[in-house]
């Protein structure tokens, strides 16, 4: 049975984790719909509108107004930290929603299931930091990169990492709750 022990982690009054199998709308849209949406945006800032020339125009004046005095060549580098930390954080945030997309169709207590959807995760942000980097290519303002494929990369394992970690603490918070709440009951009796 797919999923029928694993309701999900409650975590604050709501579920953070997906739980077993389950088909139909909700499950496709509130799981996948947030991928989707997060990788639309991906390609969009894969485009001139998010191209280096475009976001200088702000960026610029912004860190001369912050830090007056700034050298051109520091600005240039803060810039650069900037949109490569762009990159880390797009493709995190994109590796924890596989995560959590896929650990939402493995069978609970799979022992190879935890391994499917933390590589899965990982496997598919990355591959799509290839298609992103290929999709630059053809924008005249853009250039694709492999450099920003190690970055998404990284990116994207930071994002399960982060997934992973949650997982692990909603479990131990609701093990503290879960035991507290025993303690009290057999203390009543």
């Amino acid at each position: 049975r797919w999923g029928a022990q694993d309701p999900g982690l409650r975590c604050g009054g709501w579920v953070w984790l997906g739980g077993g199998m389950r088909r139909g709308w909700r499950f496709y849209g509130g799981y996948w719909g947030p991928v989707v949406l997060w990788m639309t945006l991906i390609f969009w800032g894969s485009t001139d509108a998010l191209s280096a020339n475009r976001t200088s125009r702000f960026l610029g004046p912004f860190l001369r107004w912050l830090v007056p005095g700034i050298t051109s060549e520091a600005e240039g580098r803060v810039r650069f930290a900037i949109r490569k930390g762009g990159h880390v954080s797009e493709y995190a945030v994109l590796a924890l929603l596989l995560a959590r997309a896929l650990r939402s169709g493995v069978e609970a207590g799979s022992s190879k299931g935890h391994r499917v959807w933390v590589w899965g995760a990982w496997g598919l942000a990355t591959a799509y930091a290839f298609t992103d980097e290929f999709h630059q290519s053809f924008h005249s303002s853009r250039q694709g990169s492999l450099l920003d494929v190690g970055i998404d990369s990284m990116g994207a394992a930071v994002g399960v990492l982060v997934f992973v970690w949650g997982l692990g603490w909603c479990a131990r918070r609701q093990g503290r709750v879960g035991s507290a709440d025993r303690v009290s009951k057999s203390s009543s009796h």
